[in-house]
């Protein structure tokens, strides 16, 4: 289990004439802003691949990494069906792309490739089950209106933090709890819910299934699109 920070190394080829697959470049990185001017540099415009960023649940995708679990193993809801578990390196990877994953070695895990073709054709129309903990005011303010928490977290921790489940917190009022937090401020403070909600899957997929699959489709030539696959691995 991975108890600390993941990172995905990602490149993408391209099959040549004679069969052989070359790394090719110029893409536009997932973390690239354009209202942001610290994503305006050459390194996200011009990028190694298009698909960069930290995201768990396209690490879920694309190789089952992080599945339904984050930081120190916290539960962060139902597993998603990955486009499939990991595959090592395809036997005929160009050569700097296995030389850089010789040089992270066992640091470097859960390595596999896909096609276009592939990517494309995984069902992202889905929901995904996820769970988490929110400030109790924020909790509920979901219950009000329904919807999804703007901010929430793995796990919380600390001197006088206190976790209730939904179940347990659902069995009183709004008006009881909203009393409660006014009547007793500081401990309202450090009091926090584990949620559970419903999302649709490609709403955190960031952007695998619109422009960073756009970038790869353009590349392609062959209309299977399966002549550009992308190449990747992770790191803790």
């Amino acid at each position: 289990m991975n108890i600390i920070g993941c990172d995905i190394h990602c490149f993408v080829e391209k099959r040549q004439a004679d069969g052989s697959w070359e790394q090719i470049f110029g893409f536009v990185s997932d973390y690239y802003d354009a209202d942001n001017d610290y994503f305006k540099g050459e390194t996200f415009s011009n990028a190694v691949a298009p698909i960069d960023s930290r995201n768990y649940t396209v690490f879920a995708v694309l190789a089952d990494v992080r599945n339904g679990h984050g930081f120190a193993g916290c539960d962060t809801g139902n597993a998603v069906e990955p486009i499939a578990h990991p595959k090592g390196l395809p036997d005929d990877c160009c050569d700097a792309i296995r030389k850089d994953s010789d040089e992270w070695d066992c640091d470097g895990h859960s390595h596999s490739y896909f096609t276009v073709a592939e990517i494309e054709a995984y069902n992202v129309d889905v929901l995904k089950t996820v769970r988490g903990i929110v400030h109790v005011s924020e909790y509920l303010k979901c219950r009000e209106s329904g919807e999804e928490p703007h901010a929430w977290c793995g796990m919380i921790s600390g001197p006088g933090i206190e976790i209730v489940t939904q179940e347990a917190i659902d069995k009183t009022s709004i008006e009881e709890v909203k009393h409660w937090c006014t009547e007793f401020p500081d401990l309202a403070e450090k009091h926090h819910v584990k949620m559970e909600w419903t999302v649709p899957l490609k709403d955190y997929c960031g952007k695998l299934f619109t422009d960073s699959l756009d970038q790869l489709k353009a590349r392609c030539d062959s209309p299977e699109m399966d002549d550009v696959r992308i190449v990747f691995w992770f790191d803790n």
